[in-house]
């Protein structure tokens, strides 16, 4: 894969950056820059991402979730997404 990335940015005509080095396989999840949690003094978001404080403002991404595991988080942040727009959706009613 390292190899494939390297002819890629050579027909590209790419420099290369620290970002394309890193070793294959390597990848990072950024998250937790608004975690959520029941208290505003340790939480961006309540538990269904509403932005505390601030009516109808709702994160649905994986930046509520406070740390990372070793898994890749797209199942949790996709279950997160849909939990929330239900949430929303009982609201609306």
């Amino acid at each position: 894969m390292g190899e494939g990335v390297k002819r890629a940015l050579e027909a590209s005509q790419v420099t290369q950056t620290s970002l394309s080095s890193l070793t294959a396989g390597l990848v990072y999840h950024d998250m937790g820059t608004c975690r959520m949690g029941y208290f505003p003094a340790t939480s961006a978001t309540d538990p269904y991402g509403q932005i505390h404080g601030v009516q109808g403002l709702y994160v649905a991404d994986n930046s509520v979730i406070p740390t990372s595991g070793a898994a890749n988080p797209t199942l949790t942040t996709v279950a997160l997404a849909i939990r929330t727009a239900d949430y929303l959706m009982k609201q609306l009613r």
